[in-house]
């Protein structure tokens, strides 16, 4: 039998983006959404989050 659970190190991943998804990403969605401005450049709103994912780690998946 396979055994598919998460190691305690998975988990703690699975946790952390959980938490920055909700945190920082799910606003910035909201915003680009509700906005109705055909000229807005997400990326204005997105590069500190990109940014804030990177120093977390989730710009690679090595592991």
């Amino acid at each position: 039998m396979i055994d598919f659970s998460l190691t305690q190190k998975q988990e703690m991943l699975q946790s952390l983006a959980r938490e920055f998804a909700q945190n920082e990403i799910s606003p910035i969605v909201q915003i680009i959404e509700e906005s109705n401005n055909s000229e807005m450049e997400p990326w204005d709103f997105c590069k500190n989050v990109f940014y804030k994912g990177s120093e977390l780690g989730f710009i690679s998946c090595n592991n």
